[in-house]
This record gives structure tokens, sequence and C-alpha cells, in this order.
């Protein structure tokens, strides 16, 4: 079973000898004798400290690293806008593809203008997709896409 995030503290701190256990009653000058100890701890103890920190919470850490590469890797690699009368306008980002949109003339096809398909591709392969009968609604859609 998992330590309480404060447990974990208290348990880290005490393998250099400090108290870190504290509460709603603790007095402020016990708080401010901890942080000093801590202050005095030449650094290698700090050392201690922050690798039992890590070992206790390592789990939490690799659950974090993983939402952050998420993240990060959901970079968008490629944006595909299909107005269903006529051919797909591919754009490598969010300003090419509204600027696509802007620029296109629905009244300029030898067919009626049905809606626009719109596909963001991220780079780790995720993707979504919108459909839209009006140009407003697929550019709104695509500006919460803008980085």
């Amino acid at each position: 079973m998992a330590q309480s995030p404060n447990n974990a503290v208290v348990d880290s701190f005490e393998r250099v000898g400090i108290d870190a256990s504290t509460d709603e009653a603790t007095p402020d000058e016990l708080v401010q004798d901890k942080v000093e100890q801590w202050e005095r701890l030449p650094e290698d103890r700090k050392g201690v400290v922050v690798q039992a920190l890590l070992e206790r919470n390592r789990a939490g850490i690799d659950e974090f690293l993983a939402a952050l590469h998420e993240a990060v890797s959901r970079r968008i690699e490629e944006i595909t806008v299909l107005p269903l009368h006529g051919t797909a306008l591919q754009a490598s980002s969010v300003t090419e593809a509204v600027t696509l949109l802007y620029g296109y003339d629905e009244a300029a096809s030898q067919t009626n203008f049905e809606r626009y398909e719109i596909r963001v591709l991220f780079r780790n392969k995720n993707e979504i997709t919108g459909r839209f009968d009006d140009k407003p609604s697929a550019i709104e859609f695509l500006e919460t896409y803008r980085e």
C-alpha cells in the first residue's frame, strides 16, 4: 500500500535526523526551527532526503512523467481540411489551416457545398475529427488547437 505524501516526507527527513512532522497546532517557532535544521544540512545530507523522496514517490513521479510526455508529444503533425464538394486542403499548422479556410470560396464549386471535415493528426498518432456546416464553426474548432 502506498504511503501518504505526508508520511513519505516525514520518513524521508527522519533519515537525516529531522522531525518534519507538523500539524495546524504546531507553533511557528518549532516550524522555523525545523526549516533551519534543513538549511544547516550539508548538501550531501540533503541529497539523502531527495533520494528518499524520489524512492517513496516513484509511482507518482512515473505517472507524472508519462502524462507530461503525452502532453508534449501531442503536437500537431498535420491538419486536413476537406470541403465536401472539392479537393482536400492540407495544412501543417492551425494558422495555415485557418488561412486556407479564409481563402476558400465555397461558391466557386460546380456542386453544392455540403460541409467541412477537419482531421487533426498529432505526432503521437492520436487524431480528432470534426464536421462543420459552416466556415465560422470550422475556424472556431481549429482555434481551440492553436499553440
